[in-house]
C-alpha cells in the first residue's frame, strides 16, 4: 500500500488535471440535505410503527389478560327514568357488584382457572333474567313488582358473588 501512496504523492500534478463541474459543491450540499431529510422521515416512520405496535400490544394484553377475562361491570342505569331513590339504590348495587368482580379478579386461586370461569359462567345465566326484567320495566316503567324484582336481582347477584369469593378463597 505504501508504494501506491508514494506513486500518487509523487505524481500529484498528473492526477489533478480535471476540476469538478461548476456548482458541484452546491449539488453535493443539496444531496446531503436530501439524505438528512430522508433519514429523518424514515426515523419518523419507524417511530410510528413502534408506537402502533406498542399500542396494539397493550390493547391485546388488556383484552386477553386474565384480569379482564372475568371482569363484568354493570354500567347501564335501569332506573334512570324513575325516582332518585331508585337511582341511588341501583348505583349502590352496581358499585357493590363491580367491587365483587374486582375482588374475584384479584384472588389468585390455586384451583384451575376453569373453575373460576365455570362459576362466573353460571352467574351469567342470572343475567339472562335481568335482561327480561329490563324489557318488562321498559313496558311498565312504574310497576312496583318489576322494580322490586330488579332490586331482588341485584341482591341475589351480590349473594352469589359473595359465595363465589368464599369458594375461591377456600381453594
Amino acid at each position: 500500500m505504501d508504494n501506491l501512496e508514494n506513486i500518487f504523492e509523487d505524481n500529484r500534478e498528473d492526477f489533478d488535471t480535471f476540476e469538478p463541474k461548476a456548482g458541484h459543491a452546491e449539488r453535493f450540499k443539496n444531496m446531503l440535505e436530501e439524505n438528512k431529510k430522508s433519514f429523518t422521515l424514515s426515523l419518523l416512520k419507524y417511530a410510528a410503527v413502534f408506537a402502533l405496535l406498542f399500542i396494539g400490544s397493550f390493547v391485546t394484553y388488556k383484552y386477553f389478560s386474565n384480569t379482564t377475562m372475568y371482569e363484568e361491570s354493570y354500567q347501564a342505569v335501569v332506573f334512570s327514568n324513575l325516582s332518585p331513590e331508585y337511582q341511588e339504590a341501583e348505583l349502590y348495587f352496581i358499585s357493590q357488584i363491580n367491587s365483587k368482580y374486582e375482588t374475584i379478579n384479584e384472588i389468585n386461586c390455586q384451583c384451575n382457572n376453569k373453575g373460576k370461569e365455570l362459576l362466573l359462567s353460571d352467574l351469567s345465566q342470572v343475567d339472562i333474567l335481568f335482561t327480561e326484567l329490563q324489557t318488562d320495566l321498559n313496558e311498565n316503567p312504574y310497576d312496583e313488582r318489576v322494580i322490586n324484582a330488579i332490586i331482588n336481582h341485584y341482591q341475589i347477584k351480590l349473594e352469589i358473588l359473595n359465595q363465589i369469593i368464599d369458594q375461591l378463597q377456600i381453594c
